[in-house]
């Protein structure tokens, strides 16, 4: 006949057995959201992936909130965390085939296009919208970053306009009249950058981002390489597209 002793050692050791094992199969290292991170970074940070950072928070959202704790490895717990919004769109992540990209060479690609045509939805050399010129740039070092402007600002790590390098994208909102995120280009130094303009029919073209309009609907920039180099000089006259107070814009 079995004692009370060992009736109540073996309930003990099933109370125990239900209080740690989430605690045993949640075990691993975490991660606590600051500003300005995303996905992206932080999968760089810890040497893992975006997707392994979804799987393993049960993640159906990119949108991170500052003091949020994210597990980077080990294994998932049974249930999923309540401080994880619980897949995510892949953040862009370069290809390491090749030689490591700089900001240069994405500016260098870019500047191939100057004069080429504005056209709206347009992503290739027959004629680009702004997120088109600027994804089909990134497109050719390996970067597969989100069609819109607004899914831009969504990527990378936030920069402040005083930290901006060359291959930095700089963003406007509340152009051509519309709402939001609505203009992405990337920046080449000395306060320009380059992108697909619809104001009277410049297209591809450099700007500045101190230009009166520019500078009123200015927004922020966004990171996307992980080793940018210094700014580059600023682009030669002939090739400086200003734009007047009166431009319009249309993603």
């Amino acid at each position: 006949m079995v004692s009370k002793k060992s009736l109540l050692v073996l309930l003990l050791s099933c109370v125990m057995v239900m209080f740690l094992a989430p605690i045993v199969l949640g075990a691993g290292t975490y991660y606590t959201v600051k500003s300005g991170d995303s996905l992206w970074s932080i999968a760089r940070k810890n040497n893992t992936t975006v997707d392994k950072l979804v799987s393993l928070n049960h993640l159906k959202s990119n949108l991170l909130q500052p003091g949020m704790k994210l597990l980077v490895n080990g294994q998932t717990s049974i249930a999923p965390s309540r401080a994880a919004t619980p897949n995510v769109i892949p953040q862009p992540v370069v290809s390491r085939s090749g030689s490591s990209i700089s900001g240069q060479d994405i500016i260098g690609f870019g500047a191939k296009f100057l004069g080429t045509p504005y056209r709206y939805g347009g992503s290739g050399p027959g004629g680009f919208d702004c997120s088109g010129f600027v994804s089909y740039c990134y497109k050719q070092y390996g970067y597969q970053l989100p069609r819109t402007a607004a899914g831009m600002a969504g990527v990378g790590t936030v920069v402040s306009k005083e930290e901006l390098v060359c291959g930095d994208l700089v963003l406007f909102q509340g152009t051509a009249g519309s709402y939001g995120i609505t203009h992405v280009g990337i920046y080449v130094g000395s306060g320009q950058f380059i992108h697909a303009s619809s104001s009277s029919g410049k297209g591809v073209c450099y700007s500045s981002i101190y230009d009166s309009y520019y500078s009123a609907h200015y927004y922020g920039a966004r990171r996307i390489i992980d080793t940018p180099i210094v700014a580059a000089p600023a682009p030669s006259e002939e090739n400086n597209a200003k734009d007047g107070a009166n431009v319009s814009l249309a993603q």
